[in-house]
């Protein structure tokens, strides 16, 4: 299929030919027959991509400070390699459209194939031939509401939001200031709820259109507009000012204290600066809200990815409800679309307007992108030819993550012994844009298909945490080799599992315990290699914390931090020991506040050979200490890590004290190296794969020992 995309490199777009989109659990694929260019949004988005670092680096300044602190802890190099590269991918467009349902997922009841639908969501919404839309971002189509009409669904679902924000009633004077797209939805929105409505803008253009809405009052900005809204509302001001404008100055919110009158409400919609009068909005003791786009639900996860409602009697309306309620004004002609839309074009013609959004001279408010209604499938794209490459690892990658794209790949790149032939993601565009920078042939959107190839050696994995165990299931099934990103599972059933299916076959599995591979690891594994006495070792993460919806935290997706990220350290204290863990005890600091129970705890750690290992975890740390430190005691000698960035090593000799001063060495591509030599050589590396299911079955019993308060065997 076709999808328009946005190269953040270069602020161009372009048309791609990706994979279809798979169906995913919770929702619906769609064929689009309409989206719409939402002109003032995605203008904003182009003028981002088209600035360099420093200027995108101005327009962010919070993108910044995260790659700042991030820097601080590992290193200018990751930082700026991972800051680098997600920049250099493909970016979707386009957040409003409609079509006919072609697929349903089997947990979803609310639609069958065949429903006319909206789709609002930046993350789905897009200009492409096919999109995926979770349940609860798409609403049914009335059968007298045409498809370009319904493709304005989210739009006029973000004009009713606002309208919501400032409650008005009957009789009420609203004043829309910013008469585009969303303004003049606001309009009709208004005039429907029974308000008056005036409306300002600079474009006498946009006025005009306003006044064949129905306005009651549309004026040009001009220094007269507070004494002609005085004159309009016999001297009381405007009830209610909703900003829909997009401005880098500060004169919608002036003008907005000016014309509201005393203890009026203000909601700002539309993009602008926020530098409030505090004179004029205390004097007239105004309400300011800025709605969160098409109602409540937005960047909720467990209401847009999981589908989770809230129930009407608590939220009334909804972003699907907010939907279904535009689609119902425009059913019973209260907001008119026909006015609105300034042009219709075609995807293939879709570039040259964003080529030319800022030197245009005609009227561009509402451009609609119509689709071809044939429906072909493209689960796979054959982007050039290839044939698998004789005397070389010929591999594919599942996943398309921030991992994959600024270590994987590099790495990958630079290897002789190896040819990455196809890749596959959820995402077509990730696998497109990732396909276009590595000269990667070919692409596909289900996994199960591309792993058949009787041409495929090695599968990477790298999505998330809950489909490793299946994929590496489905690869050693297919009789392929697998690496696959921690953890390995996340539950003793699925370890057991691949553990049996791993023994009846003759293939390796290498888990992505990366430190393990570091240029310290191997300085600290001659120290203690001929060690008499049982170790004691300590490894200490001073983590980021993380929003609490993270998918981590999510049982079905991550399990948890323990699951996602203290399996690395439990891994790796017992590769240093090299004996086998026989039980573990976890504690958490509070055992009622959620956030401190999941992500600040400590992991007690006995070994078959007497060592011991402890794990302190936690996110309440400050930023300005490392993020990793371990340290390992035995035979009156010491070795102290600290973010592999720096190594001492004391003892009865000659001390060691090493350090790098530009970035971290985790060890990512030393391992990459060290599985490919391997493999090559025929070694199915089985002592490395058993420690890793020890190091997992630990992990899951740490997380196990965190509930019930007691210490759990191995």
């Amino acid at each position: 299929m076709n999808q328009l995309i946005l190269d953040l490199t270069s602020g161009n777009t372009k048309v791609v030919e990706i994979p279809d989109p798979v169906l995913r659990s919770g929702g619906i694929i769609v064929k689009n027959y309409s989206s719409v260019i939402s002109l003032g949004t995605e203008k904003m988005l182009i003028e981002f991509a088209k600035k360099n670092l420093i200027g995108k680096a101005k327009d962010r300044p919070d993108l910044l400070k995260a790659f700042l602190d991030k820097a601080k802890r590992d290193g200018y190099l990751l930082a700026f390699k991972q800051a680098q590269k997600r920049l250099e991918k493909y970016f979707p467009v386009g957040y409003s459209s409609s079509g006919i349902v072609v697929a349903v997922a089997d947990d979803v009841d609310e639609f069958k194939i065949g429903d006319r639908v909206a789709c609002a969501g930046a993350e789905y919404a897009w200009h492409a031939e096919k999109i995926f839309v979770p349940k609860n971002m798409a609403a049914k189509v009335p059968k007298d509401v045409t498809f370009n009409e319904a493709a304005f669904t989210t739009l006029g679902s973000i004009a009713l939001n606002g309208v919501r924000c400032v409650e008005p009633e009957i009789g009420e004077v609203v004043t829309v200031i910013g008469l585009g797209l969303i303004g003049l939805l606001t309009v009709q929105i208004a005039k429907s709820a029974g308000c008056k409505v005036i409306g300002i803008d600079v474009d006498e253009r946009k006025i005009r259109v306003a006044k064949e809405l129905g306005i009651d009052l549309a004026i040009l900005r001009n220094s007269q507009n507070s004494q002609e809204i005085l004159e309009f509302t016999n001297g009381v001001g405007s009830d209610s000012v909703i900003i829909t404008a997009a401005s880098s100055d500060n004169d919608s919110i002036e003008l907005a204290g000016k014309i509201a009158r005393n203890r009026g409400k203000v909601a700002i919609v539309g993009s602008i600066k926020l530098d409030i009068p505090r004179e004029e909005f205390y004097k007239k003791e105004l309400s300011v809200k800025i709605p969160s786009s098409y109602g409540p639900g937005r960047y909720d996860r467990k209401y847009e990815e999981l589908g989770y409602d809230y129930p009407v009697g608590f939220v009334r309306w909804t972003i699907s409800r907010n939907m279904e309620t535009v689609l119902n004004l425009m059913n019973v002609g209260k907001i008119k679309i026909g006015e609105i839309i300034t042009k219709k074009i075609s995807l293939e013609e879709a570039p040259q307007i964003y080529n030319e959004i800022n030197n245009s001279s005609d009227l561009a408010i509402g451009t609609v992108i119509e689709y071809k209604t044939e429906n072909r499938q493209d689960s796979a794209i054959k982007l050039k030819d290839s044939r698998p490459t004789k005397n070389k690892i010929n591999c594919v990658i599942i996943g398309a993550g921030i991992f994959t794209t600024s270590t994987l790949l590099p790495t990958l790149h630079n290897i002789n012994d190896i040819s990455v032939n196809c890749i596959s993601t959820l995402n077509g565009i990730n696998s497109r844009s990732v396909a276009d920078k590595y000269k990667i042939p070919n692409i596909f959107s289900d996994y199960k298909e591309m792993i058949k190839e009787k041409s495929v050696d090695l599968v990477f994995i790298t999505t998330r945490n809950s489909s490793h165990a299946q994929i590496t299931l489905d690869a050693l099934e297919n009789n392929k080799n697998v690496f696959v990103e921690k953890p390995l599972a996340v539950t003793y059933e699925q370890l057991k599992e691949i553990e049996n299916k791993w023994k009846d076959s003759d293939k390796t599995v290498m888990v992505g315990f990366n430190r393990r591979h570091a240029p310290f690891t191997r300085e600290i594994k001659r120290t203690f290699k001929n060690r008499t006495s049982p170790m004691i070792a300590h490894y200490r993460i001073n983590a980021e914390k993380i929003p609490k919806d993270h998918w981590v935290y999510d049982k079905s997706e991550g399990g948890g931090r323990i699951i996602s990220e203290a399996c690395h350290f439990i891994d790796y204290i017992s590769y240093v020991t090299n004996s086998k863990i026989i039980q573990v005890y976890a504690a958490s600091i509070d055992k009622t506040a959620t956030e401190d129970r999941l992500d600040n705890f400590s992991i007690i750690i006995n070994y078959e050979d007497g060592s011991l290992g402890t794990i302190t975890y936690t996110s309440k740390g400050s930023k300005k200490s490392s993020k990793e430190r371990v340290e390992f005691f035995s035979d009156e000698k010491t070795a102290v890590i600290d973010n592999f960035q720096s190594l001492r090593i004391f003892s009865n000799k000659k001390d060691i004290a090493k350090r790098s001063y530009f970035s971290q060495n985790k060890g990512h591509e030393n391992e990459i190296e060290y599985m490919i030599t391997n493999l090559k050589n025929g070694n199915r590396m089985a002592d490395e794969f058993e420690l890793s299911l020890n190091s997992s079955k630990a992990t899951i019993a740490a997380l196990e020992s965190l509930k019930k308060g007691m210490p759990i065997q191995v």
